[in-house]
């Protein structure tokens, strides 16, 4: 009994932060339209450490089907304005 109070008292007086809540990454066509190329590189690199290696993987495919989806409008294009 006496054990479960001191636990208690070592939660409420205890310096100890919570972890930070992971934001869950929002990748879309506005996220990589809204890259800037002057932006700080450092920065994002920052970023990007802070992730988890599956937020990672998810950012890439993400944005090769972002990549593959703008070469497809853009060969259509060409295609369109050529005839």
């Amino acid at each position: 009994m006496k054990l479960i109070h001191l636990y208690d008292y070592y939660l409420k007086y205890s310096k100890i932060t919570p972890k930070p809540v992971r934001v869950k990454i929002r990748v879309g066509d506005l996220d990589f339209k809204n890259i800037k190329l002057d932006r700080d590189i450092e920065r994002v690199k920052r970023r990007y450490h802070q992730l988890t290696k599956s937020e990672l993987v998810e950012l890439l495919v993400n944005a090769e089907q972002y990549i593959a989806e703008q070469n497809r409008t853009w060969i259509k294009t060409q295609f369109e304005s050529f005839q």
